[in-house]
Order: C-alpha cells, then structure tokens, then sequence
C-alpha cells in the first residue's frame, strides 16, 4: 500500500511540474495560523471533563498539543504532527500522535481524485489507554467519496469501520463545509455509529 501511494505521489510531482505556472513569479511566503480550542463534556455518569487544545499550521505541516482531564481524576497530555502534501491528484494526509501512558498513533489518509474524489485511510495504535474525544474507533480503515464541484462548498460521505480489534464499530459520516471568508468555515457533521461498546 505504502509502496503504490509513493508512485502515485511520484506520478502527481511529475505532472504538477510539466503543468505548473511560470515558475519566475514569486510565491507568498507560507505563514503560521493558530487555533486554541476548549471542549467541556458532560457526561451521564457524572464523570464530565475538559479538553484544551492548541493547534499550528504552517503551509503542508500542522502541529498540536492538547490535555483532557475528567472529574474522576484520568488526565492525558498529547502532541502530534500531521504532514500533508497535495499533488494533482492525490492528497495524502500522514500523522503521528503521542501521549502520556505509553499511547503512540499512526495514520496515513488520502483523497485520490480532483473535484470529485476518493476517501481512504488506515489508523493504527499501541493499543494503550487513552481517551478519544471522536466517534471514530482508533484503530481503523476508513473508505469513502467527496466533492469540491460547488464553489466554496465541500461534502464528504465516509465509513471508518473497526478491522483490528473485533468491536464491529463502524461511523458513517456525512461532512458538510461551506467557506464563507477566506479564513472562515462552517462545517457540520452528521454521523451514525454502530457496534459493540468497549
């Protein structure tokens, strides 16, 4: 797998060089954004908890550090990295998660298509404990499409269904974004998960 995506990639570097623009203009350098996110999330059982996150792009690269912590005491810190590079027609997305109590991630992503595009991904962990704040089980392979055909809008439909530790959990996603500003993004996303609890 990781063999054929390098020859795409290689195939798209080569393409987006015969069909790039007069390399003599000067490109705007790359700047660096943040984004500070706090999520409180109640629970039924009482056990509610709080999520800080601080997140940095710059160009292809996105950084992140973040803690959760709940009312029952479990705390976790986390830091990952995420490199995505884009080609003609293949954008992969690889990343990388650490955290405290031994938990180490991995995950390689792609959209294979131009406007109108294929979804797939694989994710997996140490199997160590550690608290995800998505629906999406952490170990994972994840199929679907999308679309960039309307102007400022993005829609994907997309599975990521459990295929190492037996849970039969399995999200189906339906992800709405509309760019309204150049900076600025509504995003909605509706999903349906299945399976066993763990």
């Amino acid at each position: 797998t990781l063999y054929l995506l390098a020859c795409l990639m290689s195939f798209n570097r080569a393409y987006a060089a015969e069909n790039s623009p007069d390399a003599a203009t000067p490109a705007e350098p790359a700047k660096v954004s943040y984004k500070f996110t706090t999520t409180y999330l109640g629970a039924s059982d009482d056990n509610n908890a709080i999520d800080v996150n601080l997140r940095a792009n710059y160009d292809e690269h996105t950084a992140w550090v973040g803690e959760y912590g709940d009312r029952d005491g479990f705390r976790q810190l986390r830091a990952g990295y995420a490199y995505s590079p884009e080609f003609a027609y293949i954008r992969p997305t690889f990343s990388v998660q650490l955290a405290t109590k031994g938990y180490i991630a991995e995950s390689v992503s792609t959209e294979i298509g131009d406007k109108n595009f294929a979804i797939l991904g694989i994710a997996r962990t140490n199997l160590q404990e550690y608290y995800d704040l998505g629906h999406d089980p952490s170990d994972a392979l994840t199929v679907g499409v999308g679309s960039r055909a309307i102007e400022n809008n993005e829609i994907y439909l997309f599975q990521v269904f459990d295929d190492r530790l037996e849970t039969r959990q399995r999200t189906n996603h339906l992800v709405w974004r509309y760019k309204f500003a150049d900076d600025q993004r509504l995003s909605i996303d509706a999903c349906y998960k299945t399976g066993l609890e763990t």
